[in-house]
């Protein structure tokens, strides 16, 4: 019984994320990493390599890998695009 009541959880658990979010819990996990970098390339001058250390990433590579899946750009353009709105704004 126990388990079957973890699996009800589990399965809405997903449906939650998944409607708050609109990803999967999957997408959701790979995401959070890029997230972090996100606001350290905000927030700092490190090197793309220096930052993917402390976000999980084996090398600055895999970084720049997810990263443009996910936002769709490469972490220094992402940068400069940042800095540039800041600077306008």
């Amino acid at each position: 019984m126990a388990s079957s009541c973890t699996g009800a959880f589990v399965l809405a658990a997903a449906g939650l994320l998944q409607a708050e979010s609109g990803r999967s819990p999957l997408q959701w996990l790979l995401q959070q990493p890029v997230l972090v970098a996100m606001r350290l390339l905000e927030a700092s001058g490190e090197s793309v390599g220096r930052v993917a250390e402390p976000c999980g990433f084996q090398s600055p590579l895999t970084l720049r890998l997810h990263f443009m899946r996910i936002v769709g750009t490469r972490p220094l353009a992402y940068r400069q695009t940042f800095r540039g709105h800041r600077a306008a704004g």
